[in-house]
């Protein structure tokens, strides 16, 4: 099937875009042999969508730079709130288990509720960790410079 050229300017964004099949890029391949200005737009459009790929990349890792590296400000009132919240959760932990341990429930309540608290300790641990290993890496890493 013979296409006219402006098919083939259709086709050359999908190619760019890396979404063309292998028939489609072979097609324009064989058009781009013969149409000089076709050529150029192609590598226009690839040098472009390089650019711009980049630049999402760089954007993208600042976003997550910020995220990672909060001011002075926020990091002492990260610091003073996570105290706080870990004083009253170990104080009415405390306090609870007391409460719970004395009671006259029965023990499966006790066993559920105690693995209940054993897995969000646990996931709470967890998610503790994660934070804390990503906190000093470096996120430009994986961009080409």
């Amino acid at each position: 099937m013979e296409r006219n050229h402006e098919e083939f300017e259709r086709l050359m964004m999908r190619i760019v875009d890396g979404v063309g099949t292998p028939e489609e890029r072979a097609a324009f391949d064989s058009h781009a042999e013969e149409c000089e200005e076709c050529r150029g737009e192609l590598a226009d459009f690839q040098e472009l969508k390089s650019g711009t790929d980049a630049l999402r990349q760089r954007i993208l890792a600042s976003a997550r730079l910020e995220a990672i590296r909060p001011g002075r400000a926020v990091r002492g009132l990260q610091a003073v709130s996570f105290g706080l919240i870990l004083a009253g959760s170990l104080l009415l932990a405390g306090l609870g288990g007391y409460h719970f341990f004395t009671s006259e429930a029965l023990l499966s309540v006790k066993l559920g509720t105690g693995a209940v608290g054993a897995g969000l300790l646990l996931l709470l641990t967890w998610l503790l960790a994660v934070r804390l290993r990503g906190a000093g890496q470096d996120p430009y890493k994986e961009i080409d410079r």
